[in-house]
């Protein structure tokens, strides 16, 4: 007799095999789309985005921020981020990119400043001056100035200065409007300055004259210059021009031989040579 054996699986079993198999075939089905995205990516190249600039500068990295009238940020090998001017910006290009790093903050890629507007500026500079005094002999001078001004554009740069000055035998503290501007948009640029103010007589050695010095008023100080602010990749750049000094000065003095009081009003007028360091 043969027996026939009939086995009944119960219903919790088979929701439980149900489940099972269905978190199997989940799996099976997220790994095999993964297996995927990443097949396409391995077959995808790798873009970056470049960007040239005006002052000859080129970018890698990714964009991370780009508003055409505003800013772009891009983000460069290494995490660094760096921020321009949009307005600076000639071209933008995505291209496969390179294996080497794209971008170093070494010295020779660091870009070009270029002085921002609607910022404060100072200007230290010293200066020589050469001419010929009232006895046709040659006379030298040298001074010192200092300068601090507010940029409203590139053109239009307006200060107030202070300095110190020995023109010939005279003493002067000049105290001066500057007035500047900056014909090129680039970091190295020709520039034009004007120093209109007033020079303030300071003690002037009686040897020079035939007497005791009773009193000194200074005048008029004018020193237009034209120049060139040589390009940098600080905020310090140097700065060197050629201009002319004009100051007044009136002078009176006791005449040794005849006891008179002797007034002598003098306007110099120098060739001038300056160097210094705007930051």
């Amino acid at each position: 007799m043969t027996r026939i054996i009939k086995e009944h699986t119960s219903l919790p079993t088979l929701l439980i095999i149900k489940t099972i198999s269905m978190n199997l075939i989940k799996k099976m089905i997220c790994s095999i789309l993964f297996l995927g995205l990443a097949l396409n990516s391995f077959g995808q190249k790798l873009m970056e985005d470049i960007i040239y600039l005006k002052n000859g500068s080129i970018l890698r990295g990714q964009i991370m921020e780009y508003k055409p009238d505003g800013n772009i940020k891009i983000e460069i090998a290494g995490g660094s981020v760096l921020v321009y001017p949009a307005s600076d910006v000639v071209e933008i290009k995505k291209e496969e990119a390179k294996n080497q790093p794209q971008y170093r903050l070494n010295k020779a890629d660091r870009p070009l400043l270029i002085p921002e507007n609607k910022k404060i500026y100072n200007i230290f500079m010293g200066k020589l001056m050469m001419g010929i005094n009232a006895f046709s002999e040659p006379a030298a001078g040298i001074g010192l100035y200092w300068a601090t001004g507010y940029r409203f554009n590139r053109f239009a740069n307006v200060g107030l200065g202070i300095g110190i000055e020995r023109n010939d035998a005279f003493n002067f503290m000049p105290i001066f409007v500057d007035f500047r501007g900056y014909l090129m948009k680039t970091s190295t640029s020709m520039y034009y300055s004007l120093g209109v103010g007033y020079s303030v007589a300071l003690h002037t050695a009686s040897w020079r004259f035939d007497g005791d010095v009773e009193s000194q008023t200074g005048g008029l100080y004018l020193h237009p210059a034209i120049g060139v602010r040589f390009k940098s990749r600080k905020r310090t750049h140097l700065m060197m021009d050629f201009g002319y000094t004009i100051q007044s000065n009136n002078l009176t003095f006791i005449n040794s031989w005849s006891g008179n009081s002797t007034t002598q009003k003098t306007t110099l007028f120098r060739p001038s040579f300056r160097i210094g360091l705007m930051f």
